[in-house]
C-alpha cells in the first residue's frame, strides 16, 4: 500500500484492469501515476514507488512468465 495510490485490491477501487482479456493496454492511467511520480522523484531528489530494485524484480518476473510459455 502506497498513500494516495489507489490499491487494486480494494474492491471500492473504480480501476479494473483487463490485461488478462487482452494483450492492448486501452486504460494507461496507472502507468501515468507511476511515470509521474517517478518525474516527481527525479525533478525532487525522492525515491520513486517504482525504483530500480522494483523494475528489475518486475521485469524478471515478466521475462520468466513468458519464458514458461515458450518451453
Amino acid at each position: 500500500h502506497f498513500d494516495g495510490i489507489p490499491n487494486p485490491g480494494n474492491t471500492d477501487f473504480e480501476y479494473q484492469h483487463d490485461g488478462a482479456t487482452s494483450a492492448s493496454v486501452s486504460d494507461v492511467s496507472a502507468h501515468k501515476e507511476i511515470i509521474l511520480d517517478f518525474e516527481e522523484a527525479v525533478k525532487k531528489g525522492g525515491t520513486p514507488i517504482a525504483d530500480p530494485v522494483s523494475a528489475k524484480a518486475t521485469s524478471e518476473l515478466i521475462l520468466d512468465i513468458y519464458g514458461s510459455a515458450v518451453k
